[in-house]
């Protein structure tokens, strides 16, 4: 077993930027740390995301960094022979800074001449501890057309130096090093906190919160004083740049206390690939809509439209898909191991998920009336009302959560 896309590869690029750096005689502004953590696959069993043990103990151990770093690059993976392109994702923050400083570059070895920017933490990989800390994080985002290299190579023995396209990571390589040159060379710390203000705000749904009797001024109010502070800073950090550094610095400190403060309970969760960090009331919003089309569906004595309402992958709710196929206990272990946000041996999921809304006895009992022709569906409908009740109160304390971290950061 070689691991050489994943993550061999990533090693040996910081070396490579390490020592490219050392013998053109950088000086650089800030310190620079370069760091490789082990112990990725190791963490809480039978969970989807409770791993990457190294990188979580190492930033326990210095939380120092946690005020002081301005950004991680993290070089999980670079280029595979199937890749079509190149993409960068990180927090909502890092965005205005990554166009800027990828404007106009012509991918050269990828068939995409542009590059890819999206806002995205995922926790699979080390980017979800880093935003755990309140450290933003940029790293390399790989698509496949076919999806063979998740599918059949990654975590095999097939992960081999026959996988990497070297010209393809060379050409990333050099755009990090890019990324840590401009990162390096900035007085004043690159955070676009309107972006923040923006995502979230497209994050939203207005109408899903008045149907659900919730609402939205107090959160949109707050939003609305979040993004003026925003304004205001983003006007503030162009007139200091360049001048009064005691200012400056101190300003810098200060932005990076915010976002230390706000990013944690930004980003949560889900069990289903690809596990995407979302906000909180995102994944009780997913969970509550495919609950009423459910209860809308039993309300019509239409049972197959109920379960395909709670079972679809994409819309239903979160591990439903996997209920109708397994046995309670396998369903049991394979979801509630993961959403279960009081696990004890949890590092950094503690706290990052929503608890799991358990359908599987439901859909059992609606597959066995329909397969008989039943059509009294009173129990079940009264079983789909008391989870949307539990889902629309989670989606509920999920918008105070919000709107009180966006009071905090912008006081």
């Amino acid at each position: 077993f070689y691991g050489y896309w994943d993550n061999a590869i990533g090693v040996a690029g910081i070396l490579t930027i390490a020592k490219s750096l050392h013998e053109i005689g950088y000086r650089p502004k800030h310190t620079l740390l370069f760091v490789s953590p082990d112990a990725e696959e190791f963490g809480a069993p039978d969970t989807a995301y409770g791993w990457l043990y190294g990188c979580h103990r190492l930033l326990e151990a210095h939380p120092e960094w946690a005020g002081r770093m301005t950004c991680a690059l993290n070089i999980d993976t670079l280029a595979h022979r199937w890749q079509q392109g190149i993409q960068f994702i990180g927090p909502a923050e890092m965005l205005t800074f990554m166009r800027r400083a990828l404007a106009g570059y012509q991918v050269q070895h990828f068939p995409q001449t542009t590059v890819g920017i999206t806002e995205q933490i995922t926790p699979w990989t080390e980017v979800f501890n880093y935003t755990y800390f309140g450290i933003p994080s940029i790293q390399p985002r790989f698509k496949t057309e076919n999806d063979f290299v998740r599918t059949t190579v990654y975590h095999t023995q097939l992960d081999d130096a026959s996988l990497v396209d070297l010209n393809g990571a060379a050409e990333i390589l050099k755009l990090y090093g890019t990324l840590l040159l401009l990162l390096d060379q900035q007085a004043a710390v690159p955070y676009d906190f309107t972006a923040r203000a923006q995502s979230i705000r497209q994050a939203l749904d207005y109408s899903l919160m008045w149907r659900f009797k919730i609402d939205p001024a107090p959160l949109n109010n707050a939003l609305d004083g979040f993004e003026q502070w925003a304004i205001e800073t983003s006007s503030q950090l162009a007139q200091l740049n360049g001048s009064n550094q005691t200012a400056l610095a101190a300003f810098n400190d200060d932005l990076r206390a915010r976002l230390r403060q706000l990013l944690p309970g930004l980003y949560y969760t889900e069990t289903d690939f690809p596990d995407s960090g979302r906000y909180e009331h995102l994944f009780w919003q997913r969970d509550l809509l495919a609950l009423e089309k459910a209860l809308a569906c039993l309300n019509q004595r239409n049972a197959a439209g109920a379960i395909a309402a709670l079972t679809d992958p994409a819309s239903g709710v979160q591990g439903g898909w996997y209920a109708l196929n397994v046995s309670y206990p396998v369903y049991h272990r394979s979801t509630s191991a993961a959403r279960n946000p009081a696990r004890a041996d949890l590092l950094w999921g503690a706290g990052r998920t929503i608890p799991l809304t358990d359908v599987w006895t439901l859909l059992h009992e609606l597959q066995d009336k329909a397969r008989r022709g039943l059509t009294d569906f009173a129990s079940e409908r009264h079983n789909l009302a008391e989870k949307l009740a539990a889902a629309v109160a989670g989606y509920q304390q999920a918008l105070e959560k919000l709107r009180l971290a966006l009071v905090r950061a912008a006081a």
